[in-house]
């Protein structure tokens, strides 16, 4: 019901999105409903849909999100993955006037969702998305960013291509911000990337050489 009415964006399609939220982040509800997050999501994001109703559906889903995303511990793992991945998919789409506008607050959603048990590499493409069209929000967070993927690069815990993701990830860094930014994280980057070139996977090993030689050839 609620795809329907986004897709015609029927006068009460406000309250079905306010009420999909709310059995999204319900206790009770939350697991079937993040099930059917993605098959409710997809066809809004994707496909030949206006950008105004996206732009619109985005608009009426922010604030409803917003108090889960300055209360992170209100999300499970399984409703931050599906909420990463609905709208992050809508923000590659959108303008980028628009997702600096609300790049502030769908962030910490996003930064929350990289963790080796909730992340994929969807999330990661869209880190990159961000790194290289927002870096003045990026460079705010960027050393739990930065900490973050290099343990995703060298986790096990997650498929090789979420640990390649992260390390193209570490090397769109020093490609799209400011070396005063990344110099600070020098060190640290090259210290922990070592670790991958020990990879047994070839394709992350050889990831992992192009992005240490990027962080090593970084200058002060």
């Amino acid at each position: 019901m609620c795809q329907a009415l986004v897709y015609r964006w029927d006068p009460s399609a406000d309250r079905a999105v306010k009420l999909f939220v709310e059995c999204l982040t319900d206790k009770r509800t939350h697991s079937h409903t993040a099930q059917l997050t993605w098959h409710v999501l997809e066809p809004i994001y994707q496909g030949n849909r206006m950008v105004l109703h996206k732009q619109r559906f985005l608009l009426t889903l922010i604030p409803l999100i917003t108090p889960y995303i300055s209360n992170p511990a209100l999300l499970s793992g399984e409703i931050s993955s599906s909420l990463v991945r609905g709208v992050g998919t809508l923000l590659l789409a959108l303008p980028q006037s628009l997702i600096s506008t609300h790049g502030d607050t769908l962030y910490p959603v996003i930064l929350n969702n990289l963790s080796p048990a909730t992340c994929d590499s969807a999330s990661l493409k869209l880190i990159q998305y961000l790194i290289s069209n927002t870096p003045g929000i990026i460079v705010m967070h960027l050393d739990s960013l930065v900490a973050q993927l290099c343990e995703l690069s060298a986790s096990h815990a997650v498929s090789v291509r979420c640990r390649v993701e992260a390390v193209n990830t570490l090397q769109t860094c020093t490609t799209q911000l400011h070396h005063k930014h990344t110099h600070v994280q020098r060190e640290y980057v090259i210290n922990q990337l070592r670790t991958v070139l020990g990879d047994k996977k070839r394709v992350v090993r050889q990831a992992g050489a192009e992005t240490l030689q990027s962080w090593v050839m970084l200058q002060p």
